[in-house]
């Protein structure tokens, strides 16, 4: 949460001419809701379910896509298999600048900075076997973000399948 990974996601998508999937956004179109309200209303961990059944179905897209998926589908063991077969980039940093930034859209679920650097630090040590790069967005522009996530997808090579 507050990484950037709506505002980089429909960035790289619109360079890489890409279908772009948000788990904010798939849960907003589903229930009418944001995620915010849906933890509140039906708790946290039916949230959890919900944003890894919006990237399943994102995965399932015929194109390659950008997707820009909640931190808590590597909560969800079977999607490291689905995710092992794409590139996935990893944007963290600093809790305290991460949380401050989180705070201000309102739609997401409010977590104060201690739970929030204990869940980031989980989430990224569950999902770092599966990143192919990993940005830290501290002191960052969305700009700068893209641009390095192109240099590294790039680097892989054509052949590698990314999502």
């Amino acid at each position: 949460m507050g990484s950037g990974k709506t505002t980089v996601g429909k960035e790289l998508a619109r360079r890489l001419g890409r279908p772009f999937f948000d788990s904010d956004e798939q849960i907003r179109a589903a229930y009418r809701v944001t995620g915010r309200e849906l933890a509140a209303a039906h708790g946290v961990a039916r949230l959890h379910r919900v944003e890894a059944e919006a990237l399943r179905v994102a995965l399932a897209s015929d194109r390659p896509s950008v997707i820009a998926a909640a931190a808590s589908v590597a909560d969800s063991p079977d999607l490291e298999v689905a995710l092992s077969d794409v590139s996935v980039v990893l944007l963290g940093g600093q809790a305290e600048v991460l949380e401050a930034r989180a705070r201000k859209g309102g739609h997401r679920r409010p977590v104060p900075v201690e739970g929030y650097a204990a869940l980031s630090a989980r989430r990224a040590e569950r999902l770092r076997p599966i990143v192919s790069l990993e940005v830290d967005v501290t002191n960052l522009g969305p700009d700068d973000v893209v641009s390095r996530i192109l240099s590294a997808l790039r680097s892989l090579g054509p052949e590698t399948p990314s999502c």
